[in-house]
């Protein structure tokens, strides 16, 4: 009885050593630059943004809630589109699903400080600061057709998302990828991370993707989005964009101490 007690713990003790090895080999490999496995699985595409000129909007207030907080705040005006890219060989999920984001004011809620996060992605891990107030923008859910045709329905698969101004705390390698969208293909120039765009409930609204963020880095391309016309939940929207300046990938995020 006592040896089998003695191997009966033996036992127990080696499946914890596993148990603890397969944890960190899953940390490890969520945490290394470019674990396709454990960020291509994310259920969101890549995004390429472009700043834009838009037909006339009327400003309207809303109220927004996320992992940060709840606040009531202005949408003023939109400022950029955002289409579904395809980075090098990685398929688009949804060609169908754009963003149109919207500029912010008159922003009231608690008083927020930054928030120190750790964000995880296809280029690594980013230490960073998230500049909660104010927040960078507001990112709706659009469809989009070129030319004259009837503008689609606005999809339902795809969050609304607030996007904060971000301070990496350590210095981003740039990369270099092939990005392709419905409007050009170009090898771009990843410069450094601006932004991280987190799931937002709009006037209450249910959230798709709690989980699944975007940061979005500057760009250096040679894109040229197309005149196109664009549906939100706010309406009908002409908008001319000019140079793509921005990518966004999909991502995860932990908040730290700091």
């Amino acid at each position: 009885m006592r040896r089998l007690n003695r191997r009966l713990r033996v036992a127990i003790a080696l499946g914890a050593l596993a148990a603890v090895a397969t944890a960190v080999a899953v940390f490890s490999a969520q945490d290394s630059v470019g674990a396709r496995g454990a960020f291509g699985a994310l259920p969101l595409d890549h995004y390429a943004c472009y700043p834009a000129r838009f037909s006339a909007f009327k400003p309207r207030p809303l109220r927004l809630e996320n992992q940060f907080g709840g606040a009531t705040a202005r949408v003023f005006r939109p400022t950029r589109i955002c289409a579904p890219a395809r980075k090098n060989a990685e398929p688009v999920r949804n060609r169908l699903a754009h963003l149109v984001c919207y500029s912010l004011t008159d922003v009231q809620g608690p008083e927020q400080q930054s928030r120190s996060v750790s964000l995880s992605n296809q280029f690594g891990v980013l230490p960073a600061k998230v500049v909660v107030v104010p927040p960078e923008s507001l990112c709706l859910p659009a469809s989009k057709r070129l030319g004259t045709l009837i503008t689609p329905a606005v999809p339902r698969n795809l969050d609304h998302y607030v996007c904060y101004t971000i301070d990496p705390s350590r210095p981003f390698d740039r990369r270099h990828a092939r990005v392709r969208d419905q409007f050009g293909t170009s090898t771009d120039a990843i410069l450094v991370p601006k932004t991280l765009c987190v799931p937002t409930r709009k006037n209450g609204s249910k959230l798709v993707q709690p989980r699944v963020h975007l940061v979005c880095y500057s760009d250096k391309s040679g894109a040229r989005g197309r005149p196109a016309r664009f549906r939100t939940q706010f309406g009908l929207l002409r908008s001319s964009p000019t140079v793509r300046n921005l990518f966004c990938v999909p991502s995860l995020k932990r908040l730290t101490l700091g």
